[in-house]
């Protein structure tokens, strides 16, 4: 049988760890700590939008095609979300 997972005590062990996380990386220097996640991201995305992406100009092409469509951005899986997964294993949960 497979063990029941308490994702309310999941959600609150990722949550607590991503505080200290955070808390360590502001201790680090005074500089607000999304302000250097901010310089992070903003390198990020124009590194990639230096580079042709087919997904992107699809997308692009169906919303000038479309003026009246909305795109909702959900983010995408990074080196944060692979963190939750080995958190989860570590757990003993089963994800």
């Amino acid at each position: 049988m497979q063990k029941s997972i308490d994702w309310l005590e999941l959600w609150r062990e990722l949550s607590e760890r991503q505080k200290a996380h955070g808390k360590r990386a502001a201790n680090k220097n005074d500089e607000d700590m999304w302000v250097s996640r901010a310089k992070l991201f903003n390198a990020d995305v124009k590194r990639r939008w230096a580079t042709p992406d087919s997904s992107r100009e699809f997308i692009i092409a169906k919303l000038k095609a479309n003026p009246d469509w909305t795109a909702l951005d959900i983010g995408r899986r990074d080196r944060r979300a692979g963190d939750a997964d080995v958190s989860a294993r570590k757990t003993g949960h089963d994800c």
